[in-house]
């Protein structure tokens, strides 16, 4: 889980310094990555059907 933590930080920072659109790409697909890899089977198959702005808020509840 710390993966999903790490990755939402680093999916943050991009954003936040406004990093051109394919290195925020590559980092919403690294999270996406571990975030389905850091589930059960059920909920990663429901993940994997969501877009990157509805992943990404599910993603970011988990630090709250």
């Amino acid at each position: 889980m710390w993966a999903v933590f790490w990755a939402i930080g680093q999916l943050r920072n991009k954003l936040a310094h406004k990093i051109d659109s394919e290195e925020i790409d590559e980092k919403m697909e690294y999270l996406r990555k571990v975030y389905i890899a850091a589930l059960e089977p059920k909920p990663a198959e429901y993940a994997k059907t969501l877009g990157d702005k509805d992943a990404a808020s599910v993603q970011a509840s988990l630090r709250n």
